[in-house]
């Protein structure tokens, strides 16, 4: 299930279809429709992607080992491809906490 998740993040950095960082999905013009964080990231970058999320309107999971997906050293990712967000999200069900369900942190 990891190597499926793995493939799809890639596929979506080939694409260009994923933006790195909190600051970068703060500027992004592209619509977003999953944000992953990953579980080492701090609770102050956890709230900005949370609020990140209310403005793209998309679901927030926290990922362990996010690095181990994406093979480069960040703590929250945003994917603006339709069907390969789905996807992932399809695949993470049971691997990523959903931290808008859990109400986790108010955005």
């Amino acid at each position: 299930m990891i190597t499926k998740i793995a493939a799809y993040i890639n596929f979506a950095i080939r694409k260009g279809d994923c933006v790195f960082g909190t600051d970068k999905l703060a500027l992004t013009d592209k619509a977003v429709y999953i944000i992953l964080v990953c579980n080492t990231t701090g609770e102050s970058t956890v709230k900005k992607a949370v609020k990140l999320a209310n403005k793209f309107d998309c679901d927030i999971y926290r990922v362990d080992g996010l690095g181990e997906y994406t093979h480069r050293a960040t703590k929250v990712i945003g994917i603006s491809d339709k069907e390969l967000a789905r996807a992932i999200q399809i695949q993470g069900t049971e691997v990523f906490i959903n931290l808008r369900r859990l109400n986790q942190i108010d955005g």
